[in-house]
C-alpha cells in the first residue's frame, strides 16, 4: 500500500450509528443510519421523519437496508419500505474515512442528492 493512499474500508467499519444530513431543495433533513453485524453479514435500517409535499407528519419511518456493498473505501445500499401497495427505495452511494461518511442519494424522482454523516459516539 502506498505512503498516504486511503485504507480499504471492511465491512465491520460500517458497524454503528451514524447521524446523516442530506441536502434537498427544502433545506437539510436528518436521519439515523444503523449498522450491525450478524453472523458475519452487515444489516441495517434508516429512520427519518416522514416528509412530503406538504411538509409529512413528521412521524419517524423505518427503513430497511438491503444491497449492502464494500469496496476499498466506497460502499452503497439501498433503503426501502413499502406504505401499502406502494413501495419506496433509494439507492445510496459513498465514501467513508474513519467517523465520517459523504456520498449520493437516488431516488425513484429526481436528482442525486448529497448526504454527509458522523458516526455517533455514546
Amino acid at each position: 500500500m502506498l505512503a498516504g493512499a486511503p485504507a480499504a474500508v471492511q465491512a465491520q467499519d460500517l458497524v454503528g450509528t451514524w447521524e446523516l444530513t442530506v441536502e434537498n431543495p427544502q433545506g437539510s433533513a436528518s436521519s439515523t443510519l444503523s449498522f450491525t453485524m450478524m453472523d458475519g453479514e452487515l444489516k441495517g435500517e434508516l429512520r427519518t421523519a416522514r416528509r412530503g409535499r406538504a411538509g409529512g407528519d413528521g412521524r419517524e419511518m423505518t427503513m430497511a437496508i438491503s444491497e449492502i456493498e464494500v469496496e476499498g473505501d466506497s460502499f452503497s445500499f439501498v433503503a426501502s419500505m413499502s406504505m401499502g401497495q406502494r413501495s419506496l427505495a433509494m439507492s445510496y452511494s459513498g465514501t467513508i474515512s474513519g467517523d465520517e461518511m459523504e456520498g449520493t442519494i437516488q431516488g425513484p424522482r429526481g436528482d442525486p442528492r448529497a448526504f454527509t454523516g458522523k458516526r455517533k459516539t455514546d
